[in-house]
């Protein structure tokens, strides 16, 4: 076998071996004819030698211009130095002139033969694939939810308030004083207060129920020039209980309404039949979104004249120099918010409810994904060894080698990419649908997934994946020589075992375990994510230090202790650092799912807490447990409920020796007890009817 090195070190970067003319490398046949000037076949040996000694002939430096550069005091001209030093250097490329066939076309033909590999392994280009599709989904649905959540928030938030710059709202679904508006428009930098009501509200119509938000607007709305006074306004008739209701197209779409029908609003136990006045194209920041007159809604929750809300626009003032002024005029149940401070505590509930759980979903989900591909990529070039060790041998460095498999795995990403971004549409809008309903009723508002919020997150995911494919294919491929990257000896062919050395496994079990009781002791501060994360990766680097502290146990146990454990020990000895990067992806995985039931178990506790000293007393006045929320109570009468004694069970009577009644005073008896029970329900009927609720 005879191997040429070429002057213009193409054949050395393509890897071709030619004997007797052939080219032994699939796929290489084009670029031997364009670098030999012979066919890819050569017939005869004297034609592959005359191909030799043209090679050698153009390697050859000028001995003659050397000469007479020797013989003469004259500097050796540029042309003839480099001659020289390309021929002190042995046979390869000269530095001033330029290859025949540029680098990028023995990458591409590296490429091509890599997908001819490929195409006759259909189910692990499948699973490639399958994997690919999995974590561009997963990475685009996480980040479209997480981001349309903060995008619905800001659009309702502008909607809705317009040009104010300050909330003021009742708390514990209070009501605010008739007169408050008038008095904060009083204060000294106060352009404006316009007085709103919002309510959590339940509409039926013949065979469908929704969940919506009602905002009660008046005239005085204008002033805010919001969208929703803008596109829902609603006319004030003469007659407050004339009022009707605007609705959302895709709101009447879901209850299957028109313009003139009327369906019953919820509030307290009456459910009044309310007209439909308006049906009217809203955005998607507004579709969950009806309006009413605002007497006829503060009617309907019991607090006539009583609004909730009160949006005051400011004028030549800061923030805390308004509250100051402002203080004396505000009642106790009140809190002052604005948009920066109202998206911060959304933020915070969202890194407890949400992100905290979800990013950790990604990660393991993430992190089971790149140990598939990456594990598959070794498997293929654990077969293309032959291929790749010839490339290496002949002299080429790893760089064509490393962009041929990096493009490859790019036209695996570029055909995933699509149904990847519609995965990732599904599991967005499934999330958005499982979004915890205190955050809605809280927050007032409804995440609606964007195509904004889609695309940023479908780009940011395209530029991870390239980045995490193109360090995967180098790490399979070209981080060290091929044959002990694929853990195989060139010569026998053994399996070469790189077990972790036990000074590391230590580490990484004493760095996990301080770093998760670190976590421990700083939970309770308000960056409340970046903990969960560290603690959660505390857990999976202990878990692999631990794991690989058990695998070099087992190494030192004889063979005489049993058959099932010798297996094992083989088994884990012939993958260790496989084994303890999937023991803490495992570890990733059971942690983030623990997190995310500990934080469900401790959020449902906290409200329990909260709504068990008002459900006993307020089944007098709610329908049902949903329809709490709708019931305006002020912080005065859950003191009243907490001061009530609660009700003694029933003595039982003491055992008496009494004649058993007869038949005819046993109906009188009842016929009583009947009649004084229907006189009490009217009582506490028309108690109720004259006297409103405490606010």
């Amino acid at each position: 076998m005879e191997v040429k090195r070429s002057v213009q070190g193409d054949i050395i970067s393509a890897g071709l071996v030619i004997t007797g003319g052939t080219a032994k490398l699939e796929g290489l046949d084009i670029l031997a004819e364009q670098v030999t000037g012979l066919p890819a076949r050569v017939g005869r040996p004297r034609d592959l030698q005359h191909a030799n000694r043209a090679l050698d002939g153009a390697r050859r430096p000028d001995t003659g211009a050397a000469q007479r550069n020797r013989g003469s005091r004259r500097r050796p001209s540029d042309r003839s130095r480099g001659i020289e030093r390309a021929h002190r250097r042995g046979p390869g490329r000269p530095a001033d002139q330029t290859p025949i066939v540029p680098p990028a076309v023995t990458t591409l033909l590296l490429a091509r033969h890599i997908l001819r590999t490929v195409a006759r392994q259909r189910s692990r280009t499948f699973m490639v694939w399958v994997a690919l599709v999995a974590a561009l989904g997963v990475v685009v649905g996480l980040l479209s939810f997480v981001a349309s959540i903060n995008d619905s928030f800001e659009r309702r938030g502008k909607a809705v308030r317009g040009v104010a710059d300050v909330q003021v709202q009742a708390v514990a679904q209070s009501s605010l004083g008739s007169g408050l508006a008038r008095r904060l428009e009083r204060v000294r930098g106060t352009r404006f207060a316009v007085p709103v009501t919002q309510q959590r509200a339940t509409l039926r119509s013949r065979e469908h129920s929704v969940v919506v938000t009602a905002y009660g607007i008046d005239r005085r709305a204008r002033r805010l020039r919001s969208t929703m006074q803008r596109e829902l306004s609603v006319r004030m008739p003469k007659r407050p209980e004339n009022g009707g209701l605007s609705l959302s197209t895709d709101m009447a779409r879901r209850l299957d309404v028109e313009k003139g029908d009327r369906i019953r609003l919820f509030a307290h136990r009456r459910t009044p039949r309310i007209r439909v006045a308006r049906v009217v194209d809203v955005p998607e920041s507004l579709a969950d979104v009806v309006t009413l007159p605002r007497s006829t809604l503060e009617r309907l929750r019991g607090s006539p004249g009583r609004p909730n809300t009160i949006y005051v626009q400011l004028k030549g003032t800061d923030l805390d120099g308004w509250k100051q002024r402002a203080r004396s005029s505000l009642p106790s149940n009140t809190a002052i918010t604005t948009p920066a401070g109202a998206q911060r505590e959304l933020d915070n509930v969202l890194d407890l409810a949400v992100r905290s759980y979800t990013y950790m979903f990604g990660a393991v989900v993430l992190s089971i994904v790149g140990l598939l591909i990456y594990v598959l990529q070794l498997m293929r070039m654990l077969e293309r060894q032959e291929d790749a060790g010839l490339v290496r041998a002949l002299g080429s460095g790893w760089a064509p080698l490393a962009r041929a498999e990096i493009a490859v795995l790019a036209l695996a990403l570029a055909t995933a990419v699509v149904p990847g971004a519609l995965l990732g549409r599904l599991l967005a809008q499934y999330l958005a649908r499982q979004l915890p309903p205190f955050l809605a009723e809280g927050f007032n508002f409804t995440v609606q997934i964007g195509v904004k919020a889609g695309v940023v997150a479908a780009a940011a995911t395209l530029a991870l994946a390239v980045g995490a494919l193109a360090t995967i294919a180098a790490l399979a491929t070209v981080r060290r020589p091929v044959a002990d990257q694929l853990g195989r000896s060139p010569q026998a062919g053994a399996t070469v075992t790189a077990p972790i050395p036990a000074s590391a496994a230590i580490a990484m079990a004493a760095i996990g375990s301080i770093g998760f009781l670190g976590c421990l002791l700083l939970a309770g501060k308000p960056t409340y994510l970046p903990y969960v994360a560290a603690a959660v990766l505390s857990i999976a680097i202990a878990t692999a230090g631990v794991t690989a502290l058990l695998i070099r146990s087992l190494g030192r146990i004889g063979t005489r202790e049993g058959r099932t454990l010798l297996v094992t020990r083989s088994a884990l000895d012939a993958y260790p650092r496989r084994v303890a990067f999937s023991a803490a992806i495992v570890a990733l995985g059971l942690a983030a799912v623990a997190q995310m039931q500990l934080v469900g178990h401790s959020l449902r506790q906290r409200a329990d807490t909260l709504t068990s000293v008002i459900k006993p007393s307020s089944q007098r006045v709610v329908a049902s447990d949903d329809a709490l929320s709708t019931v305006p109570m002020s912080l005065e009468y859950v003191r009243q409920v907490l001061r009530e004694p609660k009700p003694k069970p029933p003595e039982e009577p003491a055992q008496q020796q009494v004649a058993p009644p007869t038949a005819a005073a046993s109906a009188t008896t009842l016929a009583a007890q009947q009649e004084e029970e229907r006189r009490r329900r009217r009582l506490a009927a028309a108690r109720l009817k004259r006297r409103p609720l405490p606010h």
